[in-house]
């Protein structure tokens, strides 16, 4: 291709050096942008860990407080609210925090044995002689974006990424007369060579 008006511009076309460096730059912007979602989805998917094992820990404590007794609510609630303060969680200044606490008198499932919201209404109770279960649920936390908002206008509305968790625990009684049970072990168990007595 010849162009007779402006040779320069023939010598500058035919010059393709400076080629590699714009695919550079192309892909080093797709891989900080990668690296950036990475790393901030990634802190996301750590805080809602966190938040899973806090809920967990806060229906595991409400759930042992239900017994059958008059004042087993109270008394779940009290746990709940002590396991939710005391627990060590540091995604933000100030922890997780309980949303509610949704005690029932059956299991919150449907036919499949899958969680069903539905369920969880139709069994909701007050009463604290038949609650068996306990929901309990955090309140939403949100995750700031760090790498991704610097890259992004202020004003998109993509600053954070919210994350909530919940937990449906069962109660468990052990009912051994009104004697504790005392569980043994024989560390000789299996050994051929070694008796009981020895």
């Amino acid at each position: 291709m010849s162009i007779p008006f402006f040779p320069s511009f023939q010598k500058f076309w035919s010059d393709t050096k400076g080629v590699v460096t714009v695919q550079m730059v192309m892909f080093s912007i797709m891989l900080f942008g990668g690296v950036g979602l990475m790393m901030d989805f990634g802190r996301a998917y750590s805080a809602h860990s966190q938040m899973q094992a806090f809920v967990d820990q806060v229906a595991l404590a409400a759930a042992s407080e239900l017994d059958g007794k008059s004042d087993a609510i109270t008394r779940a609630t009290a746990a709940a609210n002590a396991v939710s303060k005391s627990a060590a969680f540091i995604e933000s200044n100030s922890g997780f925090q309980l949303s509610s606490l949704i005690f029932m008198d059956a299991a919150p499932t449907d036919t499949s044995g899958a969680y069903s919201k539905t369920q969880a209404a139709t069994h909701a109770t007050t009463v604290p002689e038949v609650a068996k279960y306990v929901k309990a649920t955090a309140a939403t936390a949100s995750v700031s974006m760090t790498l991704l908002n610097f890259a992004m206008d202020s004003d998109s509305g993509f600053d954070s990424i919210d994350v909530v968790a919940s937990a449906v625990a069962p109660s468990r009684t052990v009912s051994g007369g009104g004697l504790s049970p005392i569980v043994m072990c024989n560390p000789f168990e299996g050994d051929a060579n070694t008796s009981w007595q020895e």
